[in-house]
């Protein structure tokens, strides 16, 4: 009977071929189950870091916080339902230095034609009991489109501390061409160069949100030509935006300043667009002495200053631990019924007092001119 039984070998091998497949095909879901890819749950997960480290305890020594290129992170989802403006997220993550980890991502709608205010703060501290002296944290927000286009970024870098609770602010002007959905989400970025802080925990209560403006909304263009290094002695005017009295159709006026810079204790940290700012001559580790200003000014009809409604002045210290710092200045006035002349110039002024030089970087260095309803 040799050909029943070539015919029972012939069923014997396909019924083993099928188990074979069958058992591959198992064997490939339950590695994707596994890994995180099959039956993801939109979460935000941890992912690799993406900034540039160097070696050494000092957390000045990493090259820079997210850097405005992207990033290899997951942007948590984007399942949920398009907000209103004012719109407004809000989350607490844990980190573990040193790691990157994003936010989920949340949706707004936006109309063509209309100007909107984006801004974010990120509150933190480096805990009392971790070790080491502290680390860098950088931060951004980005923001796309519905086709995935890139529609606005805004960031900051700052030495944590042990200890030393602060708060990472920043702000862009939005003004979409057309309407439709913007998604953000915001990325967190603690690179491994301090390596006593290893294996820290921390927490970081991160709000972004989107508003409307009751009036004119300016982001200003930078009076001076950014990244540039101050160095001890001189004053720079950093911004200089003109609003135009006619134009206001509030009586108070608001700035809101972010600047992001690096007192030049040290070459680390200072690169951008290439370039290292902090040169030899004008590195102290001392830090750097420095005042902030705010100023109101008016321009009379021959284009010179006639008279100031406000100004406001700070005195900072940046030193050789916290290095880098992303300093914030909100300030409002009330404009006056008489003027001595049509346009108000509001500015953002930096002394250095030295010794070190301090460092205004180009990225993440904005000021905002609006208008806000009067309180009361």
């Amino acid at each position: 009977m040799p050909e029943v039984e070539s015919r029972r070998h012939i069923r014997r091998s396909r019924w083993v071929a099928a188990a074979a497949a069958l058992l591959v095909v198992l064997l490939v879901v339950l590695v994707l189950v596994l890994d995180g890819r099959l039956f993801s749950n939109g979460g935000s997960g941890e992912p690799t870091a993406g900034a540039t480290s160097s070696p050494g305890g000092d957390p000045s020594d990493a090259g820079g916080g997210p850097s405005d290129g992207g990033s290899s992170a997951s942007d948590g989802g984007g399942t949920d339902a398009a907000g209103t403006v004012p719109f407004s997220a809000v989350e607490k993550m844990s980190m573990r230095f040193p790691s990157e980890k994003r936010t989920q991502s949340r949706s707004f709608n936006v109309e063509a034609g209309e100007t909107y205010l984006l801004r974010f703060d990120v509150s933190t501290e480096k805990p009392a009991d971790s070790p080491g002296n502290g680390f860098m944290l950088g931060v951004r927000l980005e923001c796309t489109d519905e086709q995935g286009k890139q529609v606005a970024t805004t960031g900051g870098t700052q030495n944590l501390l042990t200890g030393d609770p602060v708060t990472l602010t920043n702000q862009v002007v939005l003004a979409p061409r057309a309407s439709g959905v913007y998604r953000c989400s915001l990325l967190a970025n603690a690179p491994d160069a301090a390596l006593a802080a290893k294996g820290t925990a921390f927490a970081l209560d991160v709000t972004w949100k989107v508003t409307e403006p009751v009036g004119v909304a300016l982001p200003a263009q930078a009076s001076t030509q950014l990244p540039a290094v101050i160095p001890t002695g001189a004053t720079r005017q950093i911004f200089s935006q003109d609003v135009p009295v006619a134009s206001l159709t509030q009586r108070r006026l608001d700035v809101l300043a972010s600047l992001y810079l690096t007192s030049c204790t040290g070459p680390g940290g200072s690169t951008e667009g290439g370039t290292q700012w902090c040169t030899q001559e004008v590195i102290d580790q001392t830090g750097s002495h420095y005042r902030f200003e705010v100023r109101y000014d008016v321009i009379g009809s021959d284009g010179n200053v006639c008279g100031t409604i406000d100004s406001g002045r700070r005195e900072e210290y940046l030193d050789t631990y916290r290095h880098h710092q992303l300093y914030h200045v909100e300030k409002s006035v009330t404009v006056p019924a008489d003027l001595c002349g049509d346009t108000i110039r509001t500015s953002v002024n930096l002394l250095n007092r030295g010794p070190a030089g301090l460092l205004v970087h180009g990225e993440n260095t904005s000021m905002v001119t609006m208008e806000t309803r009067p309180v009361g």
